[in-house]
């Protein structure tokens, strides 16, 4: 048999007893924990009930594992993450849905087969969900793919978590390095992603890439883009502005920047802007307020020695780009931010983790950190803080929904158990006990700034619509203790 063959005949082997094992799996040995324990917790000292500022665990007895939360307009919200519940390897999708009490309406796991890691969700104007992550199932990939390793999952729930319809983007690309950073509904109801892929290859590695689905999944466009100086660019955000136009954050090694789009992604404007302090910086969210104007944050390291230092950069532009202001602020050697929410009154949320573990807490590791969450308003002055003064748990997204903030990530109950941790904070209502309020400091983040051209290149694509027989979707039983 020539080597070609051989190849080929082991790909189709592999394949049949991956198979067979998922089948033999799936029929005889069901996931350990079916259902879903609801518990109230105190915010600052995990295990007592608090009133002041509320916590609340979701999970079973596996690992789940808290990624991402979006509410809807009525004030409920969509808990989503991933689960390992099952024999071996085997990580799902897991949803679990709460009203606007907090109390589980549904959770659901949806199951390609194989390791499906949980990226983020996103809320839908029709009341459903949109379920984002990266997939190694092999059920619907080509044989000549099995030495893929991830590649985008996108599934479109409705209400109740039925699935709509699902798509996977270029299933037979191999790497590490086709990644989506995030996406937001736009007006004409479709979805724009930001991320990286190995098509759009920049100096060997994955480049920089956005690209729009319709409202039934559907591909529509897909750009990569360069920096005309030739610096990498790297981790994309991208979020819509009042006039449909998109707008992304993105870093270019020492350098971040900002560029506007057309609905279509033809670049109209680009920005570069510079730190003489900054080592490396990240990134980490944008959002548009009530007046167009764009607020982006930034994980800005200043010090790469020792443990490192870090600071959560804030900046101010104008629908066009121009710099209003820009700060950072610190309450720990590494204040690390992950997220702002466009607020009420004009006021914006700050949220990230904080402390000597977060480098090894932002690659997976079981890290001693503090979440934090800071309000500041137009002009960047900081309002209001919440952190404990212990390790306890980070945060990893936030949402603003019926006049609270929601903070959301994971919390470990012991070495076999991880649940879901949602913290809910109602500054206008402030009673935070002490051991809750900490001090943030603030400096000027100084900032120079130039203009720069941004090249697009229409990129081929590949979304396969999934049938919706071939995910397992399982309702999970809902436990409530008090």
């Amino acid at each position: 048999m020539k080597g070609k063959e051989m190849r080929r005949f082991y790909a189709m082997f592999t394949w049949s007893i991956a198979l067979l094992l998922f089948l033999g799996c799936a029929t005889t040995l069901p996931p350990g924990s079916d259902s879903i324990r609801q518990k109230s917790l105190s915010a600052s000292a995990p295990g007592q009930p608090d009133q002041s500022v509320q916590a609340f665990l979701y999970g079973g007895n596996g690992i789940d594992s808290g990624m991402s939360i979006a509410c809807t307009e009525e004030g409920a919200c969509l808990l989503f993450g991933d689960t390992v519940r099952s024999f071996g390897w085997s990580m799902d999708y897991l949803a679990v849905k709460i009203s606007a009490d907090q109390k589980v309406i549904w959770a659901k796991t949806y199951d390609g087969s194989g390791a499906d890691g949980a990226l983020f969700a996103v809320a839908a104007s029709d009341g459903g969900f949109l379920l984002v992550g990266l997939s190694k199932s092999m059920l619907f990939t080509p044989l000549k793919s099995t030495d893929k390793q991830q590649y985008p999952l996108i599934i479109k729930t409705d209400s109740t978590g039925d699935i709509q319809w699902a798509t996977v983007i270029d299933y037979y690309m191999s790497g590490f390095d086709f990644h989506l950073n995030n996406a937001v509904q736009t007006a004409d109801k479709g979805y724009i992603f930001s991320g990286s892929s190995p098509r759009c290859k920049d100096k060997n590695k994955g480049g920089p890439l956005l690209f729009k689905l319709s409202e039934k999944g559907d591909l529509l466009w897909a750009n990569c883009y360069h920096l005309s100086t030739g610096s990498v660019m790297d981790q994309f955000r991208v979020t819509e502005t009042q006039d449909r136009n998109l707008a992304v954050l993105f870093s270019a090694t020492e350098k971040f920047g900002l560029f506007l789009t057309d609905f279509e992604g033809k670049p109209i404007w680009a920005k570069t802007l510079k730190s003489p302090d900054t080592k490396r910086i990240w990134p980490q969210s944008l959002v548009i307020d009530n007046k167009g104007r764009i607020i982006a944050t930034v994980a800005n390291v200043v010090s790469i020695t020792g443990s490192g230092q870090a600071n959560a950069g804030v900046s101010r532009f104008t629908s066009q780009g121009n710099i209003l202001w820009s700060r950072q602020y610190n309450m720990n050697k590494i204040t690390y931010p992950r997220v702002i929410v466009s607020a009420y009154d004009q006021q914006f949320l700050i949220a990230g983790v904080t402390g000597d573990g977060v480098w090894g807490y932002l690659i997976g590791y079981k890290k001693p950190v503090n979440y934090f969450a800071f309000l500041i308003d137009e002009d960047g002055n900081e309002k209001s803080c919440i952190s404990p003064e212990k390790p306890t748990v980070g945060v990893r997204s936030a949402v603003k929904s019926q006049g609270r903030y929601f903070l959301f990530s994971d919390y470990d109950l012991s070495k076999e158990t991880t649940n879901f941790y949602l913290l809910l904070w109602n500054p206008l209502k402030d009673a935070r006990p002490d051991s809750l309020k900490q001090k943030v400091s603030q400096s000027p983040f100084q900032l120079s700034e130039e203009n720069a051209a941004i090249t697009p290149k229409p990129v081929e694509l590949h979304a396969m619509k999934i049938e919706k027989k071939i995910l397992q979707v399982r309702d999970l039983g809902i436990n409530r203790s008090p």
